[in-house]
Order: C-alpha cells, then sequence, then structure tokens
C-alpha cells in the first residue's frame, strides 16, 4: 500500500513548501526525493523482471484486486459468496493461463493478468464499483483493537471468554438490514463504544479542515490526505 506514497506526498510536499523557499530549490528538493525512492526501487524492478519476466515493484496491488477487491464486490454485487466471486475470477484466470500450482496466483509473474481481469468487472460498472469500496471504506475509520483483543484472548483459552460480534457490519447495512445491524451492536458493548469514540476522532478531522486558520491548514490538510490515502487503499 506504502509504494504509491510518492503521489501523494510529494505533491503535499509542494503544497506546504511553495512560498517557503524559491521555486528552483524547490524542485531540487523534489527531484532529490524522487532520485532517493527511485535507488532503491527501480533496481528491484529489474530483478523482478529478470525473476519473473514483469517489471514492477510487487504483486501485491494485482492480487489485492484479483483475490479482495473484486471478489467482495460481486459478493456485493450478485448476491453470491465472497468464495464464490474468487471462484468466477479464478476460472477467468486458468482459461488464460492454464493450470495453476497454489502459489503461483501471490507470483508477479501473472498480476498483470490477474488484474486485467479484476479491472474488467470494475470496468463494467464503475458507478456500482466506486459505490462499493466507498461502504468498505468506512470500516477503516471504526477498525476496534478491542475486537482484536478480544478475538486472540478467546482463541488463547479456547472458549469465548468475550463475546464479538462476528457479522458484517457494511453489508448489513448495504443490505437495509437495520435490525441486524443494531443487534451486531448490542454484542459487545465495549467495542460498539470504541467504534463511535473512532468515529468522533474521524469526524472532528474532517471538522479541523474548516476550522483551521493560517499555517496550520494545510498541515491539517497534509495529515487528512495521508488518513484517506490509507482509508482508500486499504
Amino acid at each position: 500500500i506504502s509504494m504509491f506514497l510518492p503521489l501523494v506526498i510529494i505533491p503535499m510536499y509542494f503544497f506546504v513548501r511553495k512560498g517557503e523557499m524559491p521555486l528552483k530549490k524547490l524542485i531540487v528538493n523534489i527531484l532529490i526525493i524522487l532520485v532517493a525512492y527511485c535507488a532503491v526501487v527501480v533496481p528491484w524492478m529489474f530483478r523482478n523482471e529478470k525473476v519473473s519476466g514483469v517489471f514492477g515493484i510487487a504483486g501485491e496491488k494485482s492480487l489485492n484486486l484479483f483475490q479482495y477487491y473484486v471478489p467482495e464486490f460481486l459478493s456485493y454485487k450478485r448476491g453470491i459468496s465472497a468464495d464464490e466471486g474468487r471462484n468466477i475470477l479464478m476460472n477467468d484466470l486458468i482459461r488464460e493461463t492454464g493450470p495453476l500450482l497454489p502459489g503461483d496466483i501471490a507470483s508477479l509473474k501473472y498480476a498483470p493478468i490477474e488484474e486485467r481481469i479484476a479491472l474488467g468487472y470494475i470496468k463494467s460498472d464503475i458507478f456500482g464499483y466506486a459505490k462499493f469500496h466507498l461502504i468498505k471504506t468506512v470500516p477503516f475509520f471504526l477498525s476496534s483493537g478491542l475486537k482484536n483483543m478480544f478475538t486472540y484472548y478467546n482463541d488463547a483459552v479456547g472458549y469465548e471468554a468475550f463475546p464479538t460480534n462476528g457479522g458484517n457490519l457494511t453489508s448489513l447495512l448495504s443490505q437495509g438490514r437495520v435490525n441486524d445491524f443494531l443487534s451486531e451492536l448490542r454484542v459487545q458493548p465495549f467495542v460498539t463504544l470504541e467504534q463511535i469514540y473512532w468515529a468522533i476522532i474521524s469526524i472532528l478531522s474532517v471538522i479541523s479542515l474548516v476550522v483551521a486558520r493560517g499555517e496550520n491548514r494545510k498541515f491539517v490538510f497534509v495529515c487528512v490526505a495521508l488518513v484517506l490515502y490509507y482509508a482508500l487503499l486499504t
């Protein structure tokens, strides 16, 4: 997810520093950032091309689209399970590549094909996918550390010492199942209270964009933009 950060950080750096230094020095600094990034990344990309035949950083971007984003979208759109959605994409992949070994799906060698197949489903319903992606971004802002702790503890002791909700809250809301959604919230009040806390923090961060003044405003914008970057890509 961090591999695309220069596309965000460089415009941010320009936005924050313009007016504070001569344009020539600003451009030189941006070039230094790019050279430092490329010095690490480009040799790795050449190595990947030699090993897999694909000039790229990593296959995670394509794999996430192929294994998670689009199968979940098909599940949401067609009323099927995410595993059924994955099977649809896997069948498309096997038709193009022939039989695959279990580890092949994560190989950079097949990443371009996986990405093309996944993007085909997104392009067929761009607005539907955009709506789905925004809905599925909500959990990023409500992720519960308490829920993770309770889950790990339950696994360690071998029984459900702390009940935790297992339903997909965004799916319940998107399907209009409000009663089921409220029932899930009542399963573990401490987790629900934590999620309310994070919702308030997120709302306050947006409000900060409005109320911040002077020099502070651009730094607030940078911080909020970084959070949104990770939210949308995660």
